[in-house]
């Protein structure tokens, strides 16, 4: 439902699937707003580096290919950053994908808690909404926390958002993020 997407950057970490063709089959007529980029693998937290790098967007949302947002996820969470300069994340409820399809919707998270955030546990979901600029002023994700795959990437990423001075904020108690718990891709 947001109409202003520069791009939706497809960064293919190494994988040995069909991923390319089934982007270039899809999107490949010149005219979409998709783009396919190919790494070795390198891990998670570099494969969204790759892809913010070769993108100019304001604002920036990483999602996992596993993972699916409703239509109104960016726009909902565009809307309160463009409210609050203040805040440099902003993400919504989310509804966990269990093998076999089961789903429920999370207690977590909940209202953003810097104190908290540097306690443990995370309090951001791995898909949100943030500002660029702060990934530009943070350096981008560390790969050197789990250079293979998911881990503590996001967390610390999250963290330095409040280091440098910005605030984090439930957009909205809807469950617009849908997340796989690993058992099985809900896309």
């Amino acid at each position: 439902t947001y109409d202003q997407i520069e791009s939706i950057i497809v960064v293919d970490d190494g994988s040995t699937d069909e991923t390319k063709s089934n982007i270039e089959s899809r999107f490949g007529n010149g005219e979409s707003k998709v783009r396919y980029i190919y790494q070795k693998n390198a891990g998670v937290a570099e494969a969204r580096n790759r892809g913010i790098t070769a993108s100019s967007s304001k604002y920036i949302c990483c999602l996992d290919a596993d993972d699916t947002i409703l239509p109104e996820f960016i726009g909902t969470c565009v809307a309160e950053l463009e409210a609050d300069r203040s805040l440099g994340i902003a993400y919504t409820k989310l509804r966990w994908v269990h093998k076999g399809g089961r789903s429920e919707v999370s207690k977590w998270p909940g209202e953003f808690d810097y104190d908290a955030q540097i306690r443990k546990p995370n309090q951001v979901p791995t898909c949100c909404v943030f500002r660029r600029e702060a990934w530009e002023r943070i350096g981008g994700y560390r790969s050197r926390y789990c250079p293979k795959g998911a881990g503590s990437e996001d967390a610390a990423f999250w963290t330095m958002f409040g280091a440098i001075g910005y605030g984090a904020k439930l957009a909205t108690d809807e469950p617009l993020f849908i997340y796989s718990t690993g058992e099985g891709a809900v896309t």
